[in-house]
């Protein structure tokens, strides 16, 4: 039997394939583990050109936003787009990156942002409409942006009606925002305690609840929220740290308590390079500083950043106390 080039070409492609395939199952597997750098050690082997090349790089992009380098994660979730442009997660990825970057950003820097997180937000939606949270937050950029923009209130209802029509809670959600942004706030409350009647095995809408609360200076009710989600979801860890924060971020006397939760956080986490263990003992800090214990807070502060050499909220907290 003659084996012919074009046949050894063929195989020699698809035997490729199968272990650019197989690394990434394995690089995905260490991402879910967390072990970022085994992961992105194995990702970054992929070659521009392998069909596994846009799913690397989207992947490289979402440890790049774990570690808080949000440049990074926007370079390389750019490049996993322009390797296949038709993969919603991808857009959905690029949008949490401008967010937080926006966040960090000049009003002329943010308007430029602001046109880009549309677009991203707009093909999310377009390639997956089932993606609840990509289109509530698009019917939140539709209801606070400008017209000049793309803001529109016709828009973010209009949205938030197709919303309802493929989940009731979510769609109660959609418009608790909507009543959110129009400081109608006893609407948007009785939306955001609707979604939860409606979902009350996901977490999703006690987190919009509690977050309600804390925005409108009731830390009590917003305890009183997450300490019900954490009763009934006792393994999910962030609700420790939401707690804690909610207390380093608010007037609240009983700060013993968040100081417990905080440290029951960061005992609960194995990985102690995890950046998240920075934002707790940041938290830390803060119900320190608030307590005039000074020596404390700077203490908790640098440890958030021997952590994180990047938290900028925890040097500036350090600058303002020294």
């Amino acid at each position: 039997m003659k084996i012919t080039k074009f046949f050894l070409l063929i195989i020699c492609t698809w035997l490729s394939t199968a272990a650019f395939s197989q690394n990434i199952a394995q690089a995905t597997k260490l991402f879910q583990q967390e072990k970022y750098d085994e992961a992105f050690a194995i990702l970054k082997t992929v070659k521009s050109g392998s069909p596994q090349y846009a799913e690397s790089r989207y992947y490289m992009g979402q440890i790049s936003f774990r570690k808080k380098e949000f440049d990074k994660a926007e370079d390389y979730i750019e490049q996993a787009i322009d390797g296949n442009k038709n993969v919603a997660k991808y857009h959905v990825a690029m949008s949490n990156v401008i967010m937080r970057l926006i966040s960090d950003a000049s009003m002329i820097k943010q308007a430029s942002l602001a046109g880009k997180l549309r677009n991203h937000l707009e093909e999310a939606v377009r390639l997956n409409p089932n993606d609840m949270n990509s289109s509530i937050i698009l019917v939140g950029f539709y209801k606070q942006a400008p017209g000049i923009m793309g803001g529109s209130d016709d828009k973010a209802k209009a949205l938030a009606d197709q919303i309802s029509k493929l989940s009731k809670a979510d769609g109660h959600l959609a418009f608790a925002l909507i009543y959110h942004i129009d400081k109608d706030f006893d609407k948007a409350e009785k939306n955001y305690k609707s979604s939860i009647t409606l979902a009350p095995d996901s977490v999703k809408y006690y987190y919009s609840l509690a977050q309600f609360y804390h925005g409108q200076k009731n830390p009590t009710k917003a305890v009183d929220v997450y300490e019900q989600a954490l009763n009934k979801f006792p393994d999910n860890k962030n609700l420790l740290l939401q707690i804690g924060r909610l207390f380093a971020t608010t007037e609240n006397t009983d700060v013993g308590k968040g100081i417990e939760y905080l440290n029951t956080y960061i005992k609960s986490i194995d990985d102690k390079s995890d950046l998240t263990l920075g934002d707790a003992y940041y938290y830390l800090g803060l119900i320190e500083k608030n307590r005039d214990n000074k020596h404390l807070a700077i203490a908790h502060f640098n440890q958030a950043i021997k952590i994180n050499p990047n938290h900028r909220w925890a040097k500036e907290a350090i600058e303002e106390l020294e």
